[in-house]
């Protein structure tokens, strides 16, 4: 048994729980990418031909994938430090595959890339306040009552 104070986790499951995250954030952000080549082919060949191409079945892979790493995640560590990094990696991730994969491109325009990246950082500082703020369901020892006192 690891003695530690009431309300305080453990590292190492703290690190686990990130991790954890951080891989779910990739595959539900790859699973974007899956479901872009599958509309793509959809508008272009019609349902059959979905099922000849693999995009559909890395859906469906993503999807399993991706659920048990969020589970594992909110698992391991508490949802203030899951929760953020899965909401940060996969945007930050999906405008990585999608720049790759696709040939996406940002206009280089001053003011679009100086609001896109201050909407991102608002969004980090804003998941990682509301991470702050979500409730834990750790055990803690009962009060006195005023009776046994």
């Amino acid at each position: 048994m690891i003695n530690r104070k009431p309300g305080t986790v453990v590292s190492g499951s703290i690190r686990r729980a990130a991790l954890y995250a951080g891989a779910s954030g990739i595959v539900w952000a790859t699973m974007a990418t899956f479901i872009k080549s599958a509309t793509d082919v959809l508008a272009t060949h019609g349902p059959l031909a979905m099922l000849e191409h693999g995009a559909v079945y890395g859906i469906i892979l993503a999807g399993i994938v991706g659920t048990v790493l969020t589970q594992a995640a909110l698992h391991h560590g508490p949802l203030g430090v899951s929760q953020p990094v899965m909401v940060i990696v996969d945007p930050f991730v999906s405008v990585i595959l999608g720049v790759w994969l696709y040939g996406e491109h940002f206009n280089p325009s001053p003011v679009r890339v100086t609001l896109g990246v201050l909407g991102f950082a608002v969004m980090v500082v804003g998941v990682v306040f509301l991470g702050r703020t979500a409730p834990s369901f750790e055990a803690r020892a009962p009060l006195p009552s005023p009776a046994t006192a």
